[in-house]
């Protein structure tokens, strides 16, 4: 899988879901449509793209722009990322996956960077893919970059789009992200991935941004006479 854009079309329930998939074959590329149903109403739709392998003998000083790794690794790791407003609950954040803060402070806002594992099979009965694992890591890049209080504001991604080179290796998917938010309401969040031997891919997510409503102030208590 070298492409998987995903759109988030309304909130998916926990409850049975069904699927249609369609599929475009090509020499080199297969293109996937898969739409996700919860009672018969659209609740997500993803675009992947399949490439056929094949080995090339590639020059030695073939030039990129990604940092050779991403440091440190999970072993060097000992805090997990904790993200504001995030409640501590049975969730895919605290319950499927093990996270370790790599860089920056989950605290504070700005660009991070943090490891990821599933502790969990996707699919029943199933092994993870490295697909699988890229992809669930990705979805955290807003919630690890995050640059305006959870507390004030709403910030949601609308979409998921997950760019691969090379398959990941190993069970621990590195995230380092940074998020722009514009007063229109809209941000993206840019995040590049890696496993621990360099680079795999990059993701990025269109953030909905919104104000809470503020929360209204309780009523004087009167004393009664």
């Amino acid at each position: 899988m070298s492409r998987l854009s995903l759109e988030l079309i309304k909130p998916v329930p926990v409850a049975s879901l069904t699927s249609q998939i369609d599929v475009h074959s090509g020499r080199s590329t297969c293109r996937l449509t898969i739409d996700l149903f919860a009672s018969d109403i659209l609740v997500a739709r993803a675009h992947a793209l399949l490439v056929r392998r094949q080995d090339v003998s590639l020059p030695a000083d073939v030039a990129g722009w990604d940092p050779a790794h991403m440091t440190p690794l999970p072993a060097q790791c000992g805090a997990p990322l904790v993200i504001p407003g995030m409640p501590v609950r049975t969730s895919f954040y605290h319950s499927a996956m093990d996270h370790r803060l790599a860089q920056g402070n989950s605290n504070q806002a700005g660009p991070a960077a943090a490891w990821f594992r599933l502790t969990v099979p996707l699919i029943r009965g199933h092994e993870n893919t490295p697909a699988m694992r890229a992809a669930a890591a990705a979805d955290f890049g807003s919630g690890v970059s995050w640059v305006i209080s959870p507390q004030q504001y709403l910030f949601s991604n609308a979409d998921l789009s997950v760019h691969l080179h090379r398959p990941a290796m190993g069970e621990w998917i590195g995230v380092m992200a940074q998020t722009q938010i514009q007063s229109c309401g809209v941000g993206t969040t840019l995040t590049r991935l890696f496993d621990e031997h360099g680079p795999i891919g990059v993701a990025s997510q269109t953030l909905v941004v919104r104000e809470r409503p503020a929360t209204p102030s309780p009523a004087p208590h009167k004393n009664s006479s």
